[in-house]
C-alpha cells in the first residue's frame, strides 16, 4: 500500500514560505547535507546565555541547585553540567556519538 503524503497531510493553508521551511527540514534530515552540532550548540548557547555566556558554567550550577536539584536529586551535579554542556543526556559505556541528532537542527 503505498499512499502519498498529500492523501495524509493538507497543507493547503500553510503560505508558501512555510512550505519551503518545511521543505528544507525534510530535506536537510539526509545524512548527504552537512550538520555540524558543535557549532549548532555553541551558536545556541550564545542566543541563549548573551552577555552571560562566559559565565555560562556557574549558571548550571545556579540552575542545578535553584530548582533542578529539588526535583531530580538522582542526577549527579556533574552529569548535570556535562548535559548542558554537551547536549548527550545519556551515555552508554564506551560509546562515541559521532552521528549528530539531526532533529535538533530546527
Amino acid at each position: 500500500c503505498s499512499m502519498l503524503m498529500s492523501e495524509i497531510i493538507d497543507l493547503s493553508l500553510l503560505r508558501y514560505r512555510e512550505r519551503d521551511d518545511l521543505e528544507n527540514v525534510f530535506r536537510n534530515y539526509s545524512k548527504s547535507s552537512t550538520f555540524d552540532m558543535v557549532a549548532l550548540l555553541d551558536q545556541r548557547h550564545r542566543a541563549l546565555y548573551e552577555d552571560r555566556f562566559d559565565s555560562r558554567k556557574a549558571l548550571y550550577d545556579w540552575d542545578y541547585h535553584a530548582s533542578f536539584k529539588a526535583k531530580a536529586s538522582i542526577i549527579h551535579i556533574k552529569q548535570y553540567k556535562e548535559w548542558r554542556e554537551t547536549g548527550i543526556a545519556f551515555e552508554f559505556g564506551d560509546q562515541i556519538y559521532n552521528e549528530p541528532n539531526r532533529t535538533l537542527m530546527t
